[in-house]
């Protein structure tokens, strides 16, 4: 009988400090992540007031977003050529690898819709002053 009474106060006592753990951490999550989530908040409205009236508009080149958004399609296309690779090397011809292909050559068409022949041009929301 004495020993049940020790397993039982070795199991209550777990249990109560699970319980405080537990209850202590959702609090101590509470008291730090709300307000910084609040001052994350405040931030970002004070900030894209500031950016949207402080600023005046950019006088860059064109050329410059159109390079950028290419050096991104090709980043991509990249990616997708080392995971198709890696997915025929390491598994053969299955259906991951023929999903992976199929995409690679969307990838590819897309590439040089943009780069070659600028029929994306259109979906630019960006509008440049001259």
């Amino acid at each position: 009988m004495q020993n049940l009474v020790t397993q039982m106060g070795l199991s209550v006592t777990m249990g109560w400090n699970s319980d405080i753990l537990s209850v202590s951490s959702a609090v101590l999550k509470l008291v730090f992540v709300l307000p910084g989530l609040l001052y994350m908040i405040l931030k970002h409205c004070v900030d894209r007031y500031n950016i949207y009236f402080v600023y005046g508009p950019s006088k860059i080149s064109s050329r410059i977003h159109a390079s950028a958004i290419n050096i991104v399609i090709i980043s991509i296309t990249l990616q997708q050529l080392s995971f198709t690779s890696l997915s025929i090397l390491r598994q053969g011809f299955n259906d991951i690898s023929v999903f992976s292909l199929i995409g690679f050559c969307v990838t590819l068409l897309f590439l040089s819709a943009q780069i070659f022949l600028n029929w994306c041009r259109g979906f630019s929301p960006i509008s440049y002053q001259v």
